[in-house]
């Protein structure tokens, strides 16, 4: 299961972008008349305010589940400083996986932040 999937819809911030400004592309070629344009225009506004909200929203929310797994993986390695030193390679090994799982949500935590505040051209990567 990759990181990605935590990701409700593949709603972001610059698909939200780029689908306004395929509309506003399509009606200003498409020769309505100017009242017409203006308020297409004035509602295309309200729109992408609107849906750039809601993909904040759940990118949020997806953040905060990345969080979620992050403190319980987090409470998986509160016995890692208990176990003997010679431990068998399979509790190592064990530890060592948490440990890569650990750094890849909290990566897959900071790109849904960065998406939010417009980094990384809103778009989430794997």
């Amino acid at each position: 299961m990759s990181a990605n999937s935590a990701l409700p819809a593949a709603r972001t911030i610059a698909n939200v972008q780029a689908i306004i400004h395929l509309v506003r592309s399509i009606i200003r070629t498409d020769g309505a008349d100017c009242n017409c344009r203006d308020a297409v225009d004035q509602a295309l506004v309200g729109l992408e305010r609107r849906e750039t909200e809601l993909a904040a929203e759940d990118l949020l929310a997806a953040a905060v589940r990345q969080r979620e797994k992050i403190i319980k993986l987090t409470d998986l390695l509160r016995d890692l400083g208990e176990a003997p030193a010679e431990s068998d390679a399979g509790v190592i090994e064990e530890a060592a996986l948490l440990f890569d799982d650990l750094a890849i949500q909290a990566r897959f935590g900071a790109q849904l932040m960065r998406a939010i505040g417009g980094g990384e051209d809103g778009a989430v990567l794997s």
